[in-house]
């Protein structure tokens, strides 16, 4: 079965929870056989979660510190409102609740929003906001621009970086509804181009949260959006796991849960229809309606049969319902219907006490080995490189890997480690896997010379890959500088002066070949 998560989602991001009641939360969830707890720590109305250092620093070199935007957000137009405390929580006592989570078996999953909903750190940087026409979104940041998009992914990193020093394995980006405070929802009227954008954003984020060895998770919305799929190049990563919680409405239409399984993403349950909403008491999900939750019915009445797992959420739209008590009247009002939308989901493995990871070979390619938590097998077999490789390799050796927990296919990330032929010496080394029917490389990798081997982290399994590329040294220079290097490993190409002005610079190059000798 491929059935692992039961989840509880808390949205401490618009209404402040202090430890003692995520803790409360913790044991109700871990009491009716949930595995994971999802902490939802910033929205518009309130980013509550401060790391020692606040800072982040973009790909561009430019820092910003995001103190300023701790605390509460802003009431938006359609009553969202924060509680009224400014209360955030501490790295201690994060590390503190994760800790006492895994006391209780019980996985915690960050979930900080982007490229929407990041309307209270966007109070602060301004600049870096949406806009369409003549309005401007307050909730999600420009996807056009190169900055914005630089500034929210730092802040995926920062954050990915500190929950994968505490052990956690999953982090949801959201990246539902974005721009939804316009006239129209964002995603409707973005277009292709964009659309492509977004898609852009989405897989540098995955890459973001793989290279910190945890599995990225993010809701529907933005996956196959209007078919936008059949009209751009790219395609969000398949190493999410989709939280499907709406199959849309008139003006938002999102792809049904079983387009996007047939894609071949895996999807976890997140029924809007059973969602329990602070301060909407027509949107609270009762003990009764949750004891006959179909783990298998997906919003819009779409059955799958083999969903990765379950999330009920509890959402604080009005943060300010029962003032700033901490969260401690939502523990009370939502223990019932945990218990009952427990007793209504599969029994699942625990996946916090007994995780371990744990290094497989397959005997007929004892070369060849997976590590990843509480792996018992593999399955190898060699298979012909596509046709299609990057620009630049030259060659490529391909396996098919399945990796087992029990008699279950892993498909989350793992770390492998394969051979590279001895001729390949001197030559760029990478990983590779399949992915949307393309190879995607992998260059964060660890080269052993002596053994003739790579290792690297795969996002997900599929057809891995080593992928040999001509050795290529930049070189940046002042005007008038000279610039004569050591001689440098691997096959030379001949030197193209195509279009080189030699009025600014002019570029000689001298090789001596010889032989090759093992």
């Amino acid at each position: 079965t491929s059935y692992r998560y039961n989840i509880v989602h808390v949205d401490a991001g618009r209404k402040y929870f202090s430890p003692t009641s995520i803790k409360a939360i913790i044991d109700n969830a871990a009491e009716a056989g949930f595995n994971q707890v999802e902490l939802y720590l910033s929205d518009n109305q309130g980013f509550r979660f401060a790391l020692d250092d606040m800072t982040v620093t973009t790909s561009t070199g430019n820092t910003y510190d995001l103190s300023a935007a701790l605390g509460d957000g802003y009431t938006a137009s359609d009553g969202k409102c924060p509680d009224g405390s400014d209360k955030y929580l501490t790295q201690s006592e994060m590390t503190d609740i994760i800790a006492y989570a895994k006391s209780k078996n019980v996985e915690i999953v960050p979930c900080v929003n982007a490229p929407g909903h990041m309307g209270a750190i966007l109070e602060e940087f301004s600049d870096f906001r949406y806009t369409s026409g003549w309005q401007t979104s307050k909730s999600s940041i420009d996807l056009g621009n190169a900055e914005a998009v630089a500034f929210a992914l730092a802040i995926t990193d920062k954050y990915a970086e500190y929950f994968a020093s505490q052990g956690c394995k999953y982090y949801n980006i959201g990246a539902d509804e974005y721009a939804n405070d316009l006239s129209s929802m964002g995603f409707e009227n973005m277009g292709s181009t964009l659309y492509t954008k977004f898609v852009e954003f989405m897989n540098s984020a995955a890459d973001i949260i793989v290279g910190h060895g945890m599995t990225p998770r993010a809701f529907n919305d933005g996956f196959c959006y209007k078919n936008y799929t059949n009209s751009v190049t790219v395609a969000p990563s398949k190493a999410y796991e989709i939280c499907y919680w709406s199959s849309g409405w008139n003006g938002y239409n999102v792809a049904p849960a079983s387009t996007l399984s047939s894609n071949g993403y895996k999807l976890i349950n997140t029924n809007g229809d059973y969602y329990w909403v602070l301060g909407n008491s027509g949107w609270q999900c009762s003990a009764n309606k949750a004891s006959g939750f179909d783990y298998t019915n997906f919003s819009g009445n779409t059955k799958i049969s083999s969903p990765s797992g379950s999330m009920f959420c509890i959402w604080c739209d009005f943060g300010n319902t029962n003032g700033a008590d901490g969260g401690t009247q939502v523990v009370s009002d939502t223990a019932d219907v945990i218990a009952a939308f427990g007793k209504a989901l599969p029994t699942v493995r625990n996946n916090t006490a007994t995780d371990e990871n744990k290094t497989v070979s397959d005997a007929s390619f004892p070369e060849i080995s997976v590590t990843g938590p509480n792996l018992t097998k593999v399955t190898v077999t060699e298979t012909d490189a596509p046709a299609n490789l990057p620009t630049g390799v030259t060659a490529a050796k391909a396996w098919d890997i399945v990796p087992y927990v029990g008699e279950d296919e892993y498909h989350d990330a793992a770390k492998v480690t394969l051979p590279i032929p001895t001729e390949w010496t001197g030559a760029d080394v990478y990983g590779g896997v399949i992915e949307n029917g393309k190879v995607k490389s992998i260059k964060d990798v660890e080269l052993d010379e002596e053994a003739d081997t790579l290792t690297f982290t795969v996002p997900h399994f599929s057809t891995v890959m080593v992928l040999e590329a001509e050795k290529t040294v930049d070189i940046k220079l002042a005007i008038g500088e000279v610039f004569s290097p050591d001689p440098l490993p691997g096959n030379v190409t001949p030197l193209d002066e195509t279009g080189l002005d030699k009025n600014v610079a002019t570029v000689s190059a001298e090789y001596t070949q010889t032989d090759r000798t093992d």
